[in-house]
């Protein structure tokens, strides 16, 4: 977690924005309990230097709440974002099949 101005800590924090824009985009399309619970925890707390405790909080929210996506989802109830999601071949690691 930062504690001074750097290019880590600003780095991180665009790309916590940027993932925080996408999951709420995913949001108006699902409508999960779990991922509006994760979106609540992000969105309580402010990307800012010397936050360490309301970050980690937030960051516990959000694991717990991807372990309970990740065991009650099997992806029937998100179809919703498929055409969001970018195709196979968006991604820079594909798998050799």
């Amino acid at each position: 977690l930062a504690t001074e101005k750097s290019t880590f800590g600003l780095t991180s924090a665009k790309l916590a924005a940027t993932v925080r824009k996408k999951l709420t985009a995913i949001q108006q399309h699902v409508n999960n309990p779990q991922l509006e619970r994760a979106l609540a925890a992000v969105n309580s707390v402010k990307l800012k230097l010397n936050n360490r405790e309301e970050l980690e909080a937030a960051a516990a929210v959000v694991g717990e709440s991807a372990y309970e996506f990740a065991e009650t989802q099997d992806g029937t109830r998100l179809s919703a974002i498929d055409p969001i999601v970018p195709p196979p071949n968006a991604y820079r690691h594909q798998s050799q099949r």
